[in-house]
């Protein structure tokens, strides 16, 4: 029973690493894309663009912890729990942490909810590109 708990708040602490990692990443990338539109010259600003895309997306993936996604990671300890010799009761205290500890974590409304300055950015970010590529 240890072992996934240890498993499960691993799990949960490095889902909110990435959401605070994200969520610092904010006010960057709103000041990265106010440089990209300060660039005169259209082909520079057009790398500018995607040099500050392939930073934050490097910034964001590189955090991770594991090539397998969060809900993939929640699904195996999910199924090793299930094939456990743990009592029923031990198996549905775990599967309850693991809701509760890292299911509850992800989702659009959970992301939306805690990264929402991140995301305000990304769409400003998305704007100005879609509103550059329209001048080209």
């Amino acid at each position: 029973m240890e072992e996934f708990l240890h498993q499960i708040r691993t799990l949960e602490e490095e889902i909110n690493l990435t959401s605070k990692r994200i969520d610092e990443m904010s006010i960057w990338l709103f000041l990265a894309t106010l440089a990209c539109w300060s660039v005169t010259h259209p082909v520079m600003k057009f790398i500018a663009i995607f040099i500050v895309l392939f930073f934050f997306a490097d910034h964001v993936i590189k955090g991770r912890y594991s090539k397998k996604s969060y809900t993939a990671r929640i699904k195996d300890i999910r199924n090793r729990i299930n094939i456990s010799q743990l009592s029923e009761s031990q198996k549905n205290q775990a599967v309850g942490a693991l809701s509760r500890y890292c299911e509850d974590q992800l989702g659009f409304k959970k992301l939306f909810k805690v990264n929402y300055k991140y995301i305000v950015a990304a769409i400003f970010y998305s704007a100005t590109l879609v509103l550059f590529l329209k001048t080209i």
